[in-house]
């Protein structure tokens, strides 16, 4: 009898600590986001719960970092953040490509490309990565982000690559749908699952702290 009251009061100890650190959890984080704007907000809750992406499923980077900027931007977008699809190339071509990316050349890309085989056939482009951009007129902050995480700065996400142009929604949407140009290592099976988190994790956001809808 004395041993299981001993228990009892022990996990009862347990717990009440337990609790009490969850609250301390809890206000330190309600601390810290009553201090920061909307745009940090999203980027401090992105910066938790992307790795979880990341290490759930595997070589999202590596061949699926188009799949993921693409649900990614169609989630943000459903509840009223706009972002940026920017292609990353080496550097050796966006050097190359410099004096050349005028509007109509740009606008020739975005429209005839369906797969990634497209851009390196009849532009001589390599799809090295996908990353979006999110920042708001409201603030100075811009983000960068993909299966790794969110940065304000684009070299924590990518130091392999430079930016080189900017992609459509629609574009983007037609070479992520496509097998064909994309690293092999990626498992698209796993797409729907992928989605289906991502879903989930902007729902969460959207319902307790979205501060950015338009």
């Amino acid at each position: 009898m004395g041993t299981t009251l001993v228990c009892r009061t022990y996990m009862l100890y347990l717990l009440c600590n337990i609790n009490l650190m969850n609250y301390i959890t809890r206000l330190i984080n309600h601390i810290k986001l009553s201090r920061m704007n909307s745009i940090q907000q999203l980027a401090w809750y992105l910066g938790n719960q992307i790795p979880k992406i990341n290490m759930k499923y595997d070589n999202v980077n590596r061949g699926g970092c188009g799949v993921f900027a693409n649900i990614f931007h169609k989630e943000l977008k459903r509840i009223g953040i706009d972002s940026e699809i920017i292609l990353m190339d080496y550097k050796s071509t966006v050097a190359n490509y410099q004096n050349k990316l005028t509007h109509e050349l740009k606008e020739k890309i975005n429209s005839t490309c369906n797969t990634t085989n497209d851009l390196n056939k009849n532009f001589n482009i390599q799809v090295c990565h996908i990353i979006l951009k999110i920042s708001d007129k409201r603030f100075p902050e811009q983000y960068y982000l993909d299966s790794s995480g969110i940065s304000t700065d684009i070299k924590v996400i990518c130091d392999y690559y430079e930016p080189l142009l900017t992609l459509t929604p629609e574009v983007l949407d037609r070479m992520a749908s496509v097998p064909d140009g994309w690293n092999y290592m990626f498992n698209r099976d796993q797409i729907y699952y992928i989605e289906c988190d991502i879903n989930q994790m902007i729902n969460e956001y959207d319902k307790k702290y979205n501060l950015l809808a338009a």
